[in-house]
C-alpha cells in the first residue's frame, strides 16, 4: 500500500547530508496463496512435488476434489503501521550523490484461517500476523543542472 512520511534533512557544508523521518504505511489485504497449498496437496519436505501434482490436477480439468475435499484459506485484514527512517546522502562528484538508508515498519494485522471439506467450513481460527520489517539500501542520485 502507500507510504507517507515526513522527512527532514540536516543541511551543512560537508559532503554528508543526514536525514530522517516518521510516517505511516497502509497494508492492503492482497494475498495470493499457492493453489497446491489451498487445495491441501501434501508437500512434506518438497513443495515442488505438490506444485507439480496441483498443475496436473488443473490440466485434467479439476475432475474431483483432491485429498478428500480438503481446502484451507487464510485472509489478512487491512492495517496501518508506523514507519521510521534515516539515512545519509553523500556527495561523490559535482552532480552525483550516493544514498544510504534504513527504515523500520511496525505493523500487525488480523488473520483469519478457514479449514473446509467440500466447501463447508469446519474450523475457523483467528490470530495476529506481524508484518513489521526492516528495509535498507544504497542508491545513486544524479542531479541535472
Amino acid at each position: 500500500g502507500p507510504l507517507f512520511t515526513l522527512n527532514t534533512r540536516y543541511l551543512n557544508n560537508s559532503r554528508f547530508i543526514p536525514y530522517g523521518g516518521v510516517g505511516m504505511v497502509w497494508f492492503n489485504r492482497t494475498h495470493v496463496t499457492k493453489g497446491w497449498w489451498h487445495y491441501g496437496f501434501n508437500y512434506d519436505e518438497d513443495w515442488h512435488t505438490a506444485d507439480a501434482e496441483y498443475y496436473n490436477w488443473k490440466q485434467n480439468g479439476e475432475s474431483s476434489w483432491p485429498n478428500g475435499g480438503f481446502t484451507r484459506t487464510f485472509e489478512l485484514d487491512e492495517t496501518m503501521g508506523w514507519v521510521v527512517n534515516f539515512g545519509c546522502s553523500i556527495n561523490l562528484f559535482k552532480n552525483l550523490d550516493a544514498d544510504v538508508y534504513w527504515s523500520y515498519t511496525d505493523a500487525v494485522t488480523d488473520l483469519t484461517y478457514d479449514l473446509s471439506f467440500y466447501g463447508n467450513p469446519v474450523d475457523t481460527r483467528y490470530d495476529e500476523f506481524d508484518v513489521s520489517n526492516y528495509t535498507y539500501g544504497v542508491g545513486l542520485r544524479y542531479k541535472f543542472r
